[in-house]
């Protein structure tokens, strides 16, 4: 639902960076999840 005074065009600006927030947030997880895994590797098999 539109707010009073709110354009279509705002509306439009307020998904677009709803979006990029989600987006940002999944690849910050997946990262974190590769970071762990590789530590893990690495207290498995020290390469020194």
């Amino acid at each position: 639902m539109l707010q009073i005074g709110e354009t279509i065009q705002d509306k439009a600006i307020g998904m677009e960076i709803v979006k990029y927030f989600f987006l940002c947030y999944v690849c910050a997880a997946k990262d974190k999840r590769r970071i762990i895994r590789e530590l893990i590797a690495d207290t498995k098999n020290p390469t020194q």
